[in-house]
């Protein structure tokens, strides 16, 4: 939505609570929207916001790649269209059609793309917003938080056994090499050189995982860190993914680790050691006056303003650099992830390519059912059950109904519709504890000028891409490693139709070629031609990426990789 200037109202009040927002207006935002499914520390941050006035208007506002589910056929289009709620977008999508469209920058907060649309001295906020998202709006609205009679919870503080959950992660471990080792065997189909390394890089030692965090603590000049999402909870906890309820945080000071929680918990590897009246009494019997690191994008502000604002200091990205510098403990799990995911996507696409040469009525939904029944099968057909694999996303549409990245509907797959794109992930967990995540993409192409780019990508991916992906190369390093010899296929390009005449390779191709993996997408180290400061290094997982959005196309090949000292090696074929 977009006005010449922003219209006056008496009170906004900003929801961002998943339940909160269900009571408000019936919608589902976990099972309408793609964004707040990737982040698994961040969800707070990046899901959309409801805006209600004090008229009982509603604005939803969101990232513009979730334009395709509110666009026809989306996801959230139906409920959005027949409450008449508006919709406000930050940030920008990457097509090739936007990338020749000169305009004003679009807003890049959601707060900006409010201040558009209202203007009102009276914004209320709820306390489960995140503290980064409360300053993104502080900067444009005068904030108050919605008061409310709740009293601070109890809390039980509860010390962490670390020797025993390392003992048992390593033994669960043994495992999953066996498993990778088996599929780097068997099904790789990468060449003998580089089977070599990953074998040797399944089996070396594992190092100190609770060292490196110490480190990066000491770098940041802070000595103890809380978690508040489930993701890093489990990072320093050893309690199963389905226990971790919110409202449950953990603690970690100096090689020992704190499970504070308002219930009562069970667990041999956690030893009760108090109970305190909230949360602030128990952190200042735990740390005293010390500056606490939190998940600024995930914690809310009642409990940051419990523990005390001038108490804290943003440390997602601090948690984020530990799991990319320590994935490699989990490499055999991303390895199964990986040739898992391949296994399920190619099988998929044959699946839909069969329907459709039959002649038989087929939806994204049908083919997403298929895909992650898939699973299932990889999991029979490698002796890996032991695992439980669940869905982390998936984005699944054909390029005449939307360029955006979509959640699967109810359209009806057609032999008219260029391409279908499977761009989807999943989560590796075993006895309950969270090892690996996935990020796979691949492409149904329907027209040979659709095919021709697919194909020049996916070999640019595999020779080009990947290969620079190594030990001490900037995300910057491999986006060109990727993209220069499009540069040079550009006049090729815009003869197969597949480019905008007008258009720049090297200037406009404003997106990212990949990143590196964290059990998430959401990472510090992305591969765009901007990141020239943080570097690879040898153990880290990543995926490298080509999305090519355009004209009613929407072509997607994407595969992982190990990072190692002489060159990125891919890991999922």
């Amino acid at each position: 939505m977009t006005l010449n200037k922003p219209r006056d109202v008496v009170s906004v009040e900003l929801i961002t609570d998943y339940n909160s927002i269900r009571e408000e207006i019936g919608l589902k935002v976990e099972e309408s929207f793609l964004y707040q499914a990737l982040g698994l520390d961040a969800w707070r941050d990046v899901a959309p916001t409801l805006v209600k006035t004090d008229t009982n208007e509603y604005y939803i506002i969101a990232k513009q790649i979730e334009e395709g589910n509110l666009s026809v056929n989306g996801r959230a289009s139906g409920h959005i269209s027949r409450l008449n709620i508006k919709t406000i977008y930050y940030g920008s999508y990457f097509t090739w059609e936007s990338s020749q469209v000169i305009s004003d920058p679009p807003p890049t907060t959601p707060a900006e793309a409010l201040a558009k649309v209202l203007k009102s001295d009276n914004v209320i906020a709820n306390k489960d917003m995140p503290l980064s998202r409360y300053r993104e709006f502080q900067k444009e609205f005068s904030v108050t938080l919605n008061s409310d009679e709740k009293k601070a919870a109890k809390i039980s503080v509860y010390k962490i056994d670390t020797s025993g959950s390392a003992a048992a992660g390593n033994k669960d471990r043994a495992a999953a090499v066996e498993t990778a080792l088996e599929l780097i065997n068997q099904v790789s189909t990468v060449s003998r050189e580089d089977k070599d390394v990953i074998r040797e890089n399944l089996l070396k030692n594992q190092g100190d995982k609770f060292g490196l965090l110490d480190t990066l603590l000491g770098r940041k000049k802070l000595s103890c860190l809380l978690a508040s999402s489930r993701i890093n909870l489990q990072e320093l906890s050893p309690l199963p993914w389905e226990q971790l309820k919110d409202g449950i945080l953990a603690l970690y000071k100096g090689q020992q680790a704190f499970v504070l929680s308002p219930e009562p918990m069970e667990n041999p590897l956690l030893q009760k050691t108090g109970d305190y009246n909230n949360l602030r009494d128990a952190l200042d019997s735990l740390i005293g006056d010390a500056i606490l690191g939190i998940e600024e994008k995930n914690l809310g502000l009642g409990l940051v303003h419990e523990i005390g604002l001038d108490k804290v200091a943003d440390a997602t990205d601090l948690f984020r650099t530990w799991r990319e510098q320590s994935a490699h403990r989990d490499l055999p799990y991303y390895v199964i992830a990986g040739q898992a995911t391949r296994y399920a996507l190619e099988n998929a696409v044959t699946f839909v390519a069969s329907a459709l040469e039959a002649k038989k009525q087929i939806t994204e939904k049908d083919t997403e059912a298929k895909f992650l029944a898939l699973f299932n099968e990889f999991k029979l057909k490698y002796n890996c059950s032991y695992l439980d694999i669940k869905k982390y996303f998936v984005v699944l549409h054909a390029g005449t109904r939307t360029p955006y990245a979509s959640l699967s509907s109810d359209f009806l797959l057609n032999t008219e519709m260029n391409s279908l794109k499977i761009d989807a992930g999943i989560l590796v967990f075993h006895n309950g504890i969270l090892r690996a995540c996935s990020d796979m993409a691949r492409s149904l192409v329907l027209t040979r000028e659709g095919k021709d780019v697919y194909d020049l990508t996916e070999k640019l991916m595999v020779e080009s891409a990947i290969p620079a992906a190594k030990h001490g190369s900037t995300g910057s390093d491999v986006y060109w490693a990727g993209v220069l010899p499009l540069v040079k296929m550009e006049n090729t390009l815009k003869e197969w139709g597949m480019l905008p005449p007008g258009a720049s390779i090297r200037d406009s191709y404003n997106r990212d070629i990949g990143h590196i993996m964290a059990k998430q997408e959401p990472v510090t180290l992305g591969l765009v031609k901007a990141e020239t400061n943080l570097k690879l290094q040898s153990g880290m997982i990543g995926a490298v990426e080509y999305q090519w959005p355009y004209k009613n196309h929407a072509l997607g090949i994407e595969d992982h990789y190990l990072v190692t000292e002489k060159k990125g090696i891919n890991i999922s074929r």
